[in-house]
Protein backbone atom coordinates (compact mmCIF):
# COMPACT_ATOMS: atom_id res chain seq x y z
CA UNK A 1 0.00 0.00 0.00
CA UNK A 2 1.05 3.34 -0.98
CA UNK A 3 1.58 5.52 2.37
CA UNK A 4 -0.14 8.81 2.58
CA UNK A 5 0.82 11.89 0.35
CA UNK A 6 2.65 14.97 1.67
CA UNK A 7 0.33 17.51 4.02
CA UNK A 8 -0.80 19.79 1.31
CA UNK A 9 0.19 23.09 3.12
CA UNK A 10 4.00 23.60 3.50
CA UNK A 11 6.24 25.73 5.52
CA UNK A 12 8.49 26.43 2.30
CA UNK A 13 5.48 27.41 -0.01
CA UNK A 14 4.06 30.33 2.79
CA UNK A 15 7.82 32.07 2.89
CA UNK A 16 8.58 31.43 -1.05
CA UNK A 17 7.32 34.80 -1.68
CA UNK A 18 9.94 36.21 1.22
CA UNK A 19 12.84 34.22 0.19
CA UNK A 20 12.45 35.63 -3.67
CA UNK A 21 12.18 39.19 -1.94
CA UNK A 22 14.77 39.02 0.23
CA UNK A 23 16.85 37.33 -2.92
CA UNK A 24 15.96 40.03 -4.84
CA UNK A 25 16.55 42.83 -2.57
CA UNK A 26 20.27 41.61 -2.12
CA UNK A 27 20.62 41.03 -6.08
CA UNK A 28 19.64 45.04 -5.90
CA UNK A 29 22.31 45.64 -3.46
CA UNK A 30 24.81 43.73 -5.40
CA UNK A 31 23.89 45.99 -8.76
CA UNK A 32 23.89 49.20 -6.85
CA UNK A 33 27.57 48.33 -5.61
CA UNK A 34 28.23 47.55 -9.09
CA UNK A 35 26.66 50.46 -10.46
CA UNK A 36 28.69 53.02 -7.71
CA UNK A 37 31.92 51.06 -8.57
CA UNK A 38 31.37 51.81 -11.98
CA UNK A 39 30.58 55.18 -11.44
CA UNK A 40 34.06 55.53 -10.35
CA UNK A 41 35.80 54.33 -13.15
CA UNK A 42 33.74 56.76 -14.84
CA UNK A 43 31.97 54.00 -16.76
CA UNK A 44 28.21 55.67 -17.21
CA UNK A 45 27.06 52.56 -19.68
CA UNK A 46 27.63 50.24 -16.77
CA UNK A 47 26.24 52.79 -14.19
CA UNK A 48 22.96 53.48 -16.26
CA UNK A 49 22.89 49.57 -16.77
CA UNK A 50 23.62 48.75 -13.02
CA UNK A 51 20.72 51.16 -12.13
CA UNK A 52 18.25 49.88 -14.23
CA UNK A 53 18.64 46.51 -13.50
CA UNK A 54 18.72 47.56 -9.70
CA UNK A 55 15.43 49.58 -10.37
CA UNK A 56 13.33 46.63 -12.01
CA UNK A 57 14.74 44.04 -9.33
CA UNK A 58 13.62 46.56 -5.97
CA UNK A 59 10.18 47.14 -7.54
CA UNK A 60 9.95 43.34 -7.77
CA UNK A 61 11.24 43.04 -4.65
CA UNK A 62 8.46 45.54 -3.24
CA UNK A 63 6.08 44.54 -4.91
CA UNK A 64 6.00 40.68 -3.57
CA UNK A 65 6.77 41.99 -0.38
CA UNK A 66 3.54 44.08 -0.52
CA UNK A 67 1.38 41.05 -1.95
CA UNK A 68 2.88 38.82 1.33
CA UNK A 69 1.73 41.45 4.08
CA UNK A 70 -1.75 41.41 2.05
CA UNK A 71 -1.65 37.69 2.27
CA UNK A 72 -1.02 37.85 5.74
CA UNK A 73 -3.67 40.15 6.72
CA UNK A 74 -6.06 38.47 4.78
CA UNK A 75 -5.11 35.28 7.26
CA UNK A 76 -5.37 37.17 10.35
CA UNK A 77 -8.89 38.47 8.95
CA UNK A 78 -9.60 35.11 8.64
CA UNK A 79 -8.36 33.41 11.71
CA UNK A 80 -10.59 36.06 13.36
CA UNK A 81 -13.98 35.01 12.07
CA UNK A 82 -13.30 31.03 12.68
CA UNK A 83 -12.18 32.54 16.17
CA UNK A 84 -16.05 33.16 16.11
CA UNK A 85 -16.86 30.22 15.68
CA UNK A 86 -15.00 28.78 19.10
CA UNK A 87 -17.67 29.47 21.87
CA UNK A 88 -20.72 28.20 19.70
CA UNK A 89 -18.42 25.19 19.18
CA UNK A 90 -17.38 25.01 23.45
CA UNK A 91 -21.54 25.53 23.80
CA UNK A 92 -22.31 23.20 21.52
CA UNK A 93 -20.05 20.71 23.26
CA UNK A 94 -22.15 20.80 26.39
CA UNK A 95 -24.79 20.43 24.69
CA UNK A 96 -24.12 16.99 23.83
CA UNK A 97 -22.88 15.95 26.80
CA UNK A 98 -23.94 12.93 27.84
CA UNK A 99 -25.70 11.71 24.26
CA UNK A 100 -24.51 8.29 23.24
CA UNK A 101 -24.28 6.64 19.49
CA UNK A 102 -27.41 4.09 18.74
CA UNK A 103 -26.39 0.65 20.21
CA UNK A 104 -25.87 -0.46 16.20
CA UNK A 105 -23.30 1.86 15.70
CA UNK A 106 -21.63 1.61 18.66
CA UNK A 107 -21.19 -2.28 17.75
CA UNK A 108 -19.96 -1.19 14.47
CA UNK A 109 -17.42 0.64 16.16
CA UNK A 110 -16.48 -1.89 18.50
CA UNK A 111 -16.69 -4.87 15.50
CA UNK A 112 -13.97 -2.83 12.88
CA UNK A 113 -11.90 -0.52 14.99
CA UNK A 114 -9.29 -2.11 17.36
CA UNK A 115 -8.60 1.14 18.88
CA UNK A 116 -12.33 1.51 19.80
CA UNK A 117 -12.02 -1.66 21.57
CA UNK A 118 -8.82 -1.06 23.34
CA UNK A 119 -10.55 2.46 24.29
CA UNK A 120 -11.06 2.44 27.84
CA UNK A 121 -14.69 2.27 28.45
CA UNK A 122 -14.36 5.46 31.02
CA UNK A 123 -13.61 7.20 27.40
CA UNK A 124 -15.94 6.10 25.35
CA UNK A 125 -19.28 7.97 25.86
CA UNK A 126 -16.75 10.83 25.79
CA UNK A 127 -15.35 9.81 22.14
CA UNK A 128 -18.79 9.52 21.28
CA UNK A 129 -19.62 12.67 22.66
CA UNK A 130 -17.29 14.17 20.25
CA UNK A 131 -18.14 12.06 17.14
CA UNK A 132 -21.56 13.91 17.36
CA UNK A 133 -19.68 16.99 17.43
CA UNK A 134 -17.61 16.30 14.55
CA UNK A 135 -20.19 15.29 12.45
CA UNK A 136 -22.07 18.13 12.95
CA UNK A 137 -19.49 21.15 12.24
CA UNK A 138 -17.41 19.07 9.64
CA UNK A 139 -18.89 18.04 6.23
CA UNK A 140 -18.51 14.67 4.90
CA UNK A 141 -18.10 15.46 0.39
CA UNK A 142 -17.27 12.68 -2.24
CA UNK A 143 -14.80 13.91 -5.02
CA UNK A 144 -16.38 14.75 -8.32
CA UNK A 145 -15.20 11.06 -9.67
CA UNK A 146 -16.87 9.14 -6.36
CA UNK A 147 -18.91 6.72 -7.48
CA UNK A 148 -19.63 4.78 -3.55
CA UNK A 149 -22.35 6.14 -1.12
CA UNK A 150 -21.33 7.51 2.16
CA UNK A 151 -22.95 5.69 4.42
CA UNK A 152 -23.21 6.50 8.53
CA UNK A 153 -20.71 3.33 9.15
CA UNK A 154 -17.83 5.29 7.09
CA UNK A 155 -18.56 8.73 8.59
CA UNK A 156 -18.67 6.84 11.84
CA UNK A 157 -14.98 5.10 11.08
CA UNK A 158 -13.33 7.99 10.49
CA UNK A 159 -14.86 10.59 13.06
CA UNK A 160 -13.94 7.94 15.53
CA UNK A 161 -10.38 7.72 14.91
CA UNK A 162 -10.16 11.58 13.92
CA UNK A 163 -11.81 12.14 17.59
CA UNK A 164 -9.73 9.87 19.01
CA UNK A 165 -7.05 12.20 18.40
CA UNK A 166 -8.59 14.98 20.50
CA UNK A 167 -11.09 13.02 22.74
CA UNK A 168 -9.16 14.33 26.11
CA UNK A 169 -8.23 18.02 24.49
CA UNK A 170 -10.35 20.81 23.18
CA UNK A 171 -13.32 20.60 21.42
CA UNK A 172 -12.35 23.46 19.57
CA UNK A 173 -8.74 21.68 17.87
CA UNK A 174 -10.54 21.16 14.74
CA UNK A 175 -12.01 24.30 14.45
CA UNK A 176 -10.34 25.17 10.92
CA UNK A 177 -11.30 21.97 9.55
CA UNK A 178 -13.99 22.37 6.99
CA UNK A 179 -14.69 19.41 5.03
CA UNK A 180 -13.65 15.54 4.75
CA UNK A 181 -13.46 14.86 1.29
CA UNK A 182 -13.95 10.99 0.13
CA UNK A 183 -12.16 9.53 -3.14
CA UNK A 184 -12.71 6.22 -4.91
CA UNK A 185 -10.78 6.80 -6.89
CA UNK A 186 -6.74 7.94 -6.98
CA UNK A 187 -6.72 11.06 -5.08
CA UNK A 188 -5.89 14.51 -7.87
CA UNK A 189 -5.12 17.71 -5.63
CA UNK A 190 -2.62 20.31 -4.99
CA UNK A 191 -0.12 17.76 -5.03
CA UNK A 192 -0.84 15.20 -7.88
CA UNK A 193 1.82 12.50 -7.20
CA UNK A 194 0.36 10.48 -10.56
CA UNK A 195 3.70 11.63 -12.63
CA UNK A 196 5.75 9.67 -10.07
CA UNK A 197 3.02 6.41 -10.73
CA UNK A 198 2.23 7.38 -6.84
CA UNK A 199 -1.50 7.35 -5.27
CA UNK A 200 -1.42 8.46 -2.43
CA UNK A 201 -4.17 7.35 0.42
CA UNK A 202 -4.68 10.77 2.20
CA UNK A 203 -4.01 14.49 1.88
CA UNK A 204 -4.58 16.77 5.16
CA UNK A 205 -4.17 20.36 5.17
CA UNK A 206 -5.48 22.96 7.80
CA UNK A 207 -9.08 22.84 6.77
CA UNK A 208 -9.26 19.35 4.45
CA UNK A 209 -9.03 15.82 4.55
CA UNK A 210 -8.85 13.91 1.12
CA UNK A 211 -8.96 9.96 1.96
CA UNK A 212 -8.80 7.27 -0.19
CA UNK A 213 -11.56 4.74 0.69
CA UNK A 214 -9.99 1.78 -1.00
CA UNK A 215 -7.14 2.42 1.62
CA UNK A 216 -9.14 3.08 4.57
CA UNK A 217 -10.61 -0.40 5.61
CA UNK A 218 -7.40 -2.37 4.81
CA UNK A 219 -5.83 0.64 7.06
CA UNK A 220 -8.28 0.82 10.21
CA UNK A 221 -8.89 -2.50 10.93
CA UNK A 222 -5.47 -3.65 11.78
CA UNK A 223 -4.73 -1.91 15.01
CA UNK A 224 -0.87 -2.73 15.25
CA UNK A 225 0.03 -2.95 11.71
CA UNK A 226 2.03 0.71 12.58
CA UNK A 227 -0.09 2.38 9.56
CA UNK A 228 -3.30 4.49 9.86
CA UNK A 229 -4.43 6.49 7.38
CA UNK A 230 -7.02 8.38 9.45
CA UNK A 231 -4.58 8.88 12.42
CA UNK A 232 -1.59 10.22 10.30
CA UNK A 233 -4.06 12.41 8.41
CA UNK A 234 -5.77 14.26 10.92
CA UNK A 235 -2.49 14.47 12.94
CA UNK A 236 -1.49 16.59 10.11
CA UNK A 237 -4.50 18.42 10.68
CA UNK A 238 -3.54 19.34 14.51
CA UNK A 239 -0.13 20.30 13.56
CA UNK A 240 -1.54 23.19 10.95
CA UNK A 241 -3.26 24.08 13.82
CA UNK A 242 -1.07 26.67 15.50
CA UNK A 243 0.88 28.32 12.31
CA UNK A 244 -0.51 26.51 9.16
CA UNK A 245 2.64 24.43 8.94
CA UNK A 246 3.32 20.86 8.89
CA UNK A 247 6.87 20.81 10.57
CA UNK A 248 6.02 18.27 13.19
CA UNK A 249 5.95 20.87 16.18
CA UNK A 250 2.30 21.16 16.51
CA UNK A 251 2.33 23.59 19.53
CA UNK A 252 2.65 27.09 19.00
CA UNK A 253 5.85 29.10 19.10
CA UNK A 254 5.15 30.85 22.14
CA UNK A 255 4.10 27.94 23.91
CA UNK A 256 6.14 26.55 27.12
CA UNK A 257 6.22 23.05 25.15
CA UNK A 258 7.86 24.26 21.93
CA UNK A 259 11.11 24.09 23.09
CA UNK A 260 11.01 20.24 24.08
CA UNK A 261 9.13 19.29 21.13
CA UNK A 262 12.05 21.36 18.60
CA UNK A 263 14.95 19.85 20.85
CA UNK A 264 13.19 16.57 20.49
CA UNK A 265 12.96 16.67 16.67
CA UNK A 266 16.14 17.91 16.56
CA UNK A 267 17.67 14.93 18.20
CA UNK A 268 15.55 12.04 17.17
CA UNK A 269 14.90 13.29 13.55
CA UNK A 270 18.53 12.38 12.22
CA UNK A 271 18.58 9.19 14.79
CA UNK A 272 15.71 7.99 13.10
CA UNK A 273 16.95 8.63 9.76
CA UNK A 274 20.33 6.60 10.63
CA UNK A 275 18.59 3.80 12.14
CA UNK A 276 16.91 3.32 9.09
CA UNK A 277 20.01 3.52 6.52
CA UNK A 278 21.24 0.95 8.76
CA UNK A 279 17.84 -1.38 8.40
CA UNK A 280 17.59 -1.23 12.40
CA UNK A 281 14.07 -1.62 12.35
CA UNK A 282 13.23 0.89 14.40
CA UNK A 283 9.31 1.70 15.79
CA UNK A 284 8.08 4.65 13.60
CA UNK A 285 8.52 3.75 9.75
CA UNK A 286 10.69 5.11 7.49
CA UNK A 287 7.86 7.75 6.05
CA UNK A 288 8.25 9.75 8.80
CA UNK A 289 12.01 10.98 8.06
CA UNK A 290 10.84 11.33 3.94
CA UNK A 291 10.33 14.79 3.43
CA UNK A 292 12.90 17.84 3.78
CA UNK A 293 10.48 19.67 6.22
CA UNK A 294 9.82 16.95 8.80
CA UNK A 295 6.35 17.33 8.56
CA UNK A 296 6.21 13.56 8.38
CA UNK A 297 7.51 12.67 11.75
CA UNK A 298 4.77 13.67 14.03
CA UNK A 299 2.16 11.96 11.63
CA UNK A 300 4.17 8.55 12.11
CA UNK A 301 4.90 9.08 15.72
CA UNK A 302 1.04 9.39 16.48
CA UNK A 303 0.54 6.10 14.45
CA UNK A 304 3.07 4.12 16.47
CA UNK A 305 1.46 5.86 19.95
CA UNK A 306 -1.36 4.34 19.01
CA UNK A 307 -0.97 1.02 17.39
CA UNK A 308 2.83 0.10 18.68
CA UNK A 309 2.34 2.05 22.27
CA UNK A 310 4.11 -0.07 24.39
CA UNK A 311 7.27 -0.59 22.20
CA UNK A 312 6.93 3.25 21.35
CA UNK A 313 7.04 3.51 25.26
CA UNK A 314 10.43 0.88 25.90
CA UNK A 315 12.05 2.52 22.57
CA UNK A 316 11.74 5.75 22.78
CA UNK A 317 10.04 6.90 25.99
CA UNK A 318 10.94 10.52 25.19
CA UNK A 319 8.58 10.35 21.79
CA UNK A 320 6.29 8.53 23.79
CA UNK A 321 6.25 10.82 26.82
CA UNK A 322 5.60 13.93 24.84
CA UNK A 323 3.04 12.59 22.97
CA UNK A 324 1.24 11.47 26.22
CA UNK A 325 1.08 14.71 27.59
CA UNK A 326 0.18 16.26 23.99
CA UNK A 327 -2.84 14.17 23.47
CA UNK A 328 -3.51 13.56 27.20
CA UNK A 329 -4.04 9.36 26.60
CA UNK A 330 -1.62 6.60 27.26
CA UNK A 331 -2.28 3.78 25.71
CA UNK A 332 0.54 1.55 26.22
CA UNK A 333 -1.78 1.41 29.72
CA UNK A 334 -4.54 0.23 27.45
CA UNK A 335 -2.82 -2.71 26.38
CA UNK A 336 -0.97 -3.69 29.27
CA UNK A 337 -4.24 -3.59 31.52
CA UNK A 338 -5.80 -6.17 28.93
Amino acid sequence: MNPPAPNLDRKGKRNLPLILALILALLFIIYALAALISAFRNEEISLMLGLWYGAIIGGTAIAIIVGTRKERAAWRDELKKEDQNKPRILERAKELKGQRLSLDRQNHLRKVLPLYRKLPNSLKPKLEERILLFQEIVEFRTSSKFKTEITQQIKDIISAEACLLTVNRSPTDYLHLKQVELWDSPIIGPEDFSFWNKSPAGEAGRDMVRIDLRHLEASVNEGDDNYNIVLHEFAHVLDFVDDRIANSIPVSNDSNEYAKWKALLDREYPKLKKAHRKGLNPVLREYAVSDFYRGEFFPCATESFFERSVRLKKEDPEIYYLLKDFYILDPAEWIEGQ
